[in-house]
C-alpha cells in the first residue's frame, strides 16, 4: 500500500471467495483509514441500491441514533432501519440493550422498546431489522440508545426507503456528543430535486425549549426549533415536509447547527425527490474537532462506469483558513496511462463555509484532470502555524444509471 495517501480497493464479488454478510476487523502498523461502500453487485437485474459508511477505529460502550423507522410510511416510501451492531473487544459481550424511543406525538406504540442481545463474540455482528420486529407496531419511528454492559461495540445505521434507497452512517458514540455541529452543505429545493434534511437527537439530560436549537446558514437563512424536544428524543429541520417556514428555492450552501447549551448529536439525509430512489446520509461534524488535515480514500471523475465523486471540505472556524490541495492516482486503478498527480495550492476556505470539488462534471477538479482519473485526495493547512480546524464529506454517484439509488455519501477522514 503506497504511503502517505495511497490507496488499495478490495471488492467482495472479485476478491474474496464466500458470499453472503459478516463483519471484517483490519489491522495494520501504520495509521489506516477505511470506507465501505454497500451496492448490488455488478449484473444484479434489480435497480441500483447504495450506501456507504467510514470504517471504525474506535468504538464505545454507548451509542446514539437520532433517526429510526419501522415500516414508516414516508413521503419516498415504507422506511426500515437495520442496525449493524460490532463486538470489537477481544471478550465476548454478555448484553447489549438497544432502547428504542418513540416520536413524541407520532402516535406510534409502544412510547419504548427494548431489544437485548445476548453473548455477541468478539469482531462478530448482531444484524437487527426493525422491519422484523414484532414487538412495536406499523408506522413506528423515533430514536435509539445502543448500550453494552461490557466490552467496546460499533454501530452501523442502514435506512431503507421505498423499492430501492438506502441512507447509511455511523451511530454517534456518547464521546462525540457536543453543542455545535457543521453541515457541510445543506440543499433547500433545488432544480434537479434535490434536498437535505438535518435530524438531531437531543443528550442533554433535559428538555430542550423552543427556539433552543439553530439552523444558520449565514447569510441564506437562519431557522429554530418550533417545538419543544424531549431528552433523547428527536427534531428534524426539512425542507419539505415538518418545518412551518418558508426554507429558500434553489439554494445551497454551509450551515451550522448549534444548541447553545444543550448537547446534541445530528446527521443529514440528502434526497432527490425527482428521483426517490437517490438517497444518502452522513455524520454532522462535529464543532470540538480540531483536526486540520482531511483525507479521502476513494476519489474518482468520470469514470467510464459513470461513477464519479464530489467532495465538500467545510471550515470549522468563523476566520478563513488557507489550504493545499494534493490529488494521488491510485496504481492499480486508475483508468489512464500514464495518471498524473494534481496539486492546488493556497486555496482560500470562507470562515464558516466550504469549498467544492465536484468530479462528476467534466471540469470538474483540478486544472487538467482527465476523466477517468482515480486516487485519492489530502488537504493540509498551507501555514501550520495559522492552520484552522477543517473536516469534510464525500457524495459517491453514478451518472450513467438514472433510476434506483446512485447515491451514497461519508465523511472524510482527518487528522490534527
Amino acid at each position: 500500500l503506497p504511503a502517505d495517501g495511497g490507496q488499495l480497493v478490495v471488492r467482495q464479488y472479485t476478491d474474496t471467495i464466500y458470499p453472503g454478510r459478516g463483519s471484517v476487523a483490519i489491522s495494520s502498523d501504520v495509521p489506516l483509514g477505511a470506507v465501505v461502500q454497500q451496492r448490488l453487485a455488478p449484473g444484479d437485474l434489480s435497480l441500483p441500491t447504495s450506501g456507504a459508511y467510514l470504517g471504525v477505529t474506535e468504538g464505545s460502550t454507548k451509542f446514539y441514533v437520532p433517526l429510526i423507522q419501522a415500516r414508516k410510511t414516508t413521503s419516498t416510501g415504507i422506511g426500515n432501519t437495520f442496525l449493524a451492531i460490532q463486538n470489537i473487544s477481544s471478550t465476548t459481550i454478555p448484553t447489549i440493550s438497544v432502547n428504542l424511543l418513540a416520536e413524541p406525538g407520532s402516535g406510534s406504540l409502544p412510547s419504548t422498546f427494548t431489544k437485548t442481545i445476548n453473548n455477541l463474540q468478539p469482531n462478530a455482528s448482531f444484524f437487527y431489522d426493525l422491519a422484523d420486529e414484532s414487538g412495536i407496531q406499523n408506522n413506528w419511528s423515533g430514536s435509539a440508545e445502543i448500550i453494552s454492559d461490557s466490552g467496546k461495540i460499533t454501530v452501523v445505521v442502514n435506512s431503507f426507503n421505498g423499492s430501492n434507497a438506502l441512507r447509511t452512517f455511523n451511530a454517534f458514540p456518547v464521546e462525540s456528543v457536543n453543542s455545535k455541529w457543521g453541515i457541510p452543505l445543506f440543499a433547500s429545493k433545488l432544480s434537479n430535486g434535490l434536498n437535505t434534511s438535518v435530524s438531531l437527537q437531543n443528550l442533554s439530560g433535559g428538555t430542550i425549549p423552543v427556539n433552543g436549537v439553530t439552523l444558520d446558514c449565514g447569510a441564506g437563512f437562519s431557522m429554530k426549533n418550533n417545538v419543544e424536544i424531549p431528552n433523547k428524543g428527536n427534531y428534524a429541520f426539512n425542507p419539505l415536509t415538518n418545518y412551518p417556514q418558508i426554507f429558500p428555492n434553489n439554494w445551497q450552501g454551509a450551515c451550522t447547527l448549534d444548541s447553545g447549551s444543550y448537547d446534541i448529536v445530528a446527521f443529514v439525509i440528502m434526497r432527490r425527490i425527482i428521483n426517490n430512489g437517490d438517497q444518502a446520509a452522513y455524520e454532522a461534524i462535529s464543532y470540538s474537532s480540531t483536526d486540520t488535515s482531511v483525507f479521502v480514500p476513494l476519489a474518482a471523475k468520470r469514470l467510464p462506469n459513470g461513477f464519479a465523486t464530489s467532495i465538500v471540505i467545510q471550515n470549522l472556524s468563523s476566520e478563513d483558513t488557507i489550504v493545499n490541495l494534493t490529488w494521488t492516482p491510485s496504481p492499480t486503478e486508475c483508468a489512464l496511462s500514464p495518471c498524473n498527480s494534481y496539486s492546488e495550492n493556497g486555496i482560500t476556505i470562507p470562515g464558516n463555509g466550504n469549498i467544492v470539488r465536484n468530479l462528476r462534471l467534466p471540469d470538474g477538479g483540478p486544472i487538467g484532470m482527465p476523466n477517468g482519473w482515480q486516487g485519492t485526495l489530502k488537504v493540509v493547512p498551507s501555514n501550520i502555524s495559522n492552520a484552522k480546524p477543517i473536516s469534510g464529506y464525500v457524495v459517491l454517484s453514478n451518472l450513467v444509471n438514472t433510476a434506483g439509488d446512485n447515491y451514497r455519501a461519508h465523511l472524510a477522514l482527518t487528522l490534527p
